[in-house]
């Protein structure tokens, strides 16, 4: 559960700098970050599990289950913190992505209806 700790936080770390820093909410660097930090946090968790607690060996079955640990952890951590930011931090960030997703989809050529039934379901 460390390693989960260390990415939620790290995640919530590069959360805060997007949004403080006014990242362009299309650009999907912030998302390939994530995911690199959480497949290292993976990798390092299983790593110290293997060497630490198992004595150098590891089966699948347990470095899988390391790694959902790990996952399920941090996921926690950053959905708490989401919940924070959307309704104590930037209520309005919610409106500021209905919005952003709204011109995308106006963008592409999808129909009016259609783009009001999307936001109108979310």
């Amino acid at each position: 559960m460390t390693y989960g700790a260390y990415y939620g936080l790290s995640a919530v770390v590069m959360m805060f700098l997007s949004y403080f820093l006014n990242a362009d909410m299309k650009s999907s660097l912030p998302t390939a970050l994530s995911y690199v930090l959480l497949a290292l946090f993976m990798y390092l968790g299983t790593k110290s599990y293997r060497d630490h607690d198992l004595g150098g060996g590891i089966t699948y079955g347990q470095c899988m289950g390391t790694g959902v640990m790990i996952s399920i952890f941090g996921g926690i951590i950053v959905a708490v913190f989401s919940v924070v930011m959307f309704t104590l931090i930037d209520p309005s960030m919610t409106d500021k992505i209905l919005e952003d997703v709204r011109q995308r989809m106006f963008e592409q050529g999808t129909p009016d209806d259609q783009i009001e039934m999307a936001i109108n379901m979310s």
